[in-house]
C-alpha cells in the first residue's frame, strides 16, 4: 500500500483581493491553522482588477475547523458598522 509524501490541501475560500485572503491566512495562522494564499500574484500584474482571485487553502484535515474561523469571521464582518 502506499503512503502519501505529502499533505492533501482544499480550497477554503475565494477572496476578491489579495489583502482579503491574507488577512483570512492570518486569522488561520492566529489559531493553528496553516493556510496558504494561492493566485494573489496575479493581481500585481493586473491591479485591482479581479480577473483573478486569491484563493486560501488548507489541509484537508482542517478544514472543518478553517470554516468555522471563517465564518465566525464573516458574521464578524457582517456585525460591523461601515
Amino acid at each position: 500500500m502506499a503512503t502519501k509524501d505529502f499533505q492533501e490541501v482544499v480550497r477554503l475560500a475565494t477572496a476578491l483581493t489579495s489583502a482579503e485572503a491574507h488577512l483570512l491566512q492570518q486569522k488561520l495562522e492566529e489559531e493553528g491553522i496553516n493556510g496558504t494564499v494561492v493566485g494573489d500574484y496575479a493581481e500585481v500584474a493586473f491591479g485591482e482588477t479581479p480577473v483573478y482571485v486569491a484563493e486560501v487553502w488548507v489541509r484537508r484535515e482542517d478544514l472543518p475547523a478553517a470554516k468555522r474561523i471563517l465564518d465566525e469571521q464573516s458574521k464578524r464582518t457582517e456585525k460591523s458598522p461601515p
